[in-house]
């Protein structure tokens, strides 16, 4: 619960702030447990010491022939005996030395009128049985560490006992005395690992440019919200050409071509084959709307090198599935054609009711009827056979059109159609069609702009799963040479800003699972056949 409560405030914490609490946290229960535990080393340590210097002044005193006669009975030597102990006491630093009898009874006392008295503490019970041990006990002067031993006369008896004490508080001050440079030491680490996390801390936020690490967590879930929202995908390397960034949308990509596994961290050429990558970051310059064949699927992709600060730090690349920027391309072609369409058609229409118009304004009915018998003779065989062959009234519609454009552009056109072209559902191959068509019929036209004869044969063949579509022109032809070339993005004779009508009719029959042939021969004309499946259930079917 406690953690609970404090996890939020730790969170909305400054950095700075973070880092000494972290040192506090790091510095002061091991300083207080290191204090503890020193403490009690040095404390053992020196009552072991005081205890064997005690033991040696009571070993040297019970030894000392003055006392052994003192003890023996010959009272006359106190003067001695005070003198030598009292020098004793001093030399050796304890705090006292006290000689008892067999009976526990003080023979020698520092203050005289505690001499004939009874020894005080109880601990002195085992050394007049002969035995040599330290001890704590409180006593006339307070609780000391005591070290008692027996005192043996001439004849090997034991006469007494010495004893000799050290006061506790006198073994705290020095234990203390030798602690007192520790805490300061203790207390100057501590503020100088608080100084250190405030300077690493502003060096951090430089770092940073001035964010907090929760303002680098929330840019980073946006960024990655962002990422995945991206309908390209986005592969990122560093100056090891390493990946560091896949996002959604290429991981799909590269899942549905059948590339799959951990990207993060693996060597960009060995997830995606001639990514190109790698040379961005030796050359330095990027590369824009590039087709690249990935294990057979066709991507379009941008290549650029990451810089900060003026420094190169890795590449990114970005790319989409050229399927779905075919679909995009031939549906605004598409739209576009229709477009053109319909201008053609009211256009075609207008003119004609203004030829109408003037004939009758002029009253010349003669010349009238011979205009709409020839217009209507021209058109009725190519009216029968868009109505009866093509039941989609937008194709129908369309071609009308561009027929119509094409003779007003002095090119005599021949449609004929075998069997039947059904109503297209499909927006897909219907704006295929319309590309496809619309594009050859176009090149068509310009191929004959420089000739004297223009003349277009537009032939259908339909049956149970396919149509074949093939429209012959009678323009200047295309080179040996350039045959190869005449599909290829952006490659055109005609001038810059062109080059795409080709590329896109070859995208689009390969999206729709077709096959595409050009037979061209100089100074003779062109003829283009492509042949595109039907879907399921809209076969055509001979009349």
């Amino acid at each position: 619960m406690t953690l609970r409560f404090f996890s939020p405030l730790f969170r909305k914490t400054r950095l700075k702030t973070k880092l000494m609490l972290m040192v506090c946290a790091m510095f002061v229960p091991p300083f207080a447990l290191l204090d503890l535990h020193v403490h009690h080393l040095i404390d053992s340590e020196y009552r072991h010491v005081a205890g064997n210097q005690a033991m040696s002044v009571a070993e040297i005193t019970s030894k000392m022939p003055l006392v052994k006669r003192f003890m023996q009975g010959d009272e006359a030597l106190m003067p001695e005996i005070r003198s030598e102990l009292t020098m004793l006491t001093k030399a050796s630093r304890v705090k006292f030395i006290v000689l008892i009898d067999m009976h526990g009874m003080r023979t020698y006392h520092p203050v005289p009128e505690n001499i004939g008295k009874h020894v005080v503490g109880g601990d002195a019970g085992d050394s007049i049985r002969g035995k040599s041990y330290i001890s704590f006990a409180t006593g006339t002067f307070g609780t000391s560490l005591r070290a008692l031993t027996p005192i043996y006369g001439d004849d090997g008896r034991q006469v007494g006992v010495t004893i000799v004490g050290i006061m506790s508080d006198a073994i705290e001050q020095s234990i203390a005395r030798f602690m007192a440079p520790i805490w300061p030491g203790l207390f100057f680490v501590l503020i100088f690992g608080l100084v250190m996390a405030v300077l690493f801390s502003k060096s951090i936020i430089n770092i940073l440019h001035g964010l907090e690490p929760e303002d680098i967590a929330r840019r980073l879930e946006e960024r990655v919200a962002m990422l995945s929202t991206v309908r390209e995908g986005i592969v990122a390397v560093d100056t090891n050409a390493r990946i560091t960034l896949v996002n959604a949308e290429a991981t799909r990509i590269l899942n549905n071509i059948g590339i799959e596994g951990d990207f993060l961290g693996q060597p960009v050429e060995e997830v995606v084959p001639n990514s190109r990558l790698p040379e961005i970051l030796v050359t330095g310059q990027p590369e824009f709307d590039n087709e690249q064949n990935l294990l057979g699927t066709i991507i379009l992709t941008n290549r650029t090198p990451i810089m900060v600060n003026g420094a190169l730090v890795g590449a990114i690349a970005t790319f989409r599935d050229m399927t779905e920027v075919r679909q995009l391309a031939e549906n605004l072609t598409g739209v576009n054609r229709y477009v053109d369409a319909l201008r053609t058609q009211s256009h075609d229409f207008l003119n004609r009711l203004h030829v109408i118009y003037g004939l009758l304004q002029k009253g010349k009915l003669k010349a009238l009827s011979k205009y709409l018998s020839n217009l209507i003779g021209v058109r009725m065989k190519e009216h029968a056979a868009l109505s009866s062959g093509i039941k989609d009234a937008i194709i129908a519609g369309f071609l009308s059109s561009k027929f119509n454009k094409a003779r007003e552009l002095g090119t005599q056109v021949e449609f004929e159609i075998e069997g039947v072209l059904p109503d297209i559902t499909d927006p897909t191959l219907r704006n295929g069609f319309v590309t496809i068509v619309g594009n050859i019929l176009d090149n068509g036209i310009d191929a004959m702009a420089e000739t004297e004869r223009k003349h277009m044969a537009v032939d259908f063949a339909v049956d149970d799963e396919q149509i074949w579509i093939m429209i012959q022109d009678s323009g200047e032809g295309i080179e040996d040479g350039l045959m190869d070339k005449i599909f290829t993005r952006n490659f055109s004779t005609k001038g810059h800003d062109r080059g795409l009508g080709l590329y896109l009719v070859l995208l689009t029959v390969d999206s729709l699972g077709g096959t595409l042939e050009m037979d061209s021969k100089p100074g003779k004309g062109t003829r283009v056949t492509v042949q595109l499946p039907l879907p399921a259930g809209k076969e055509g079917k001979n009349d």
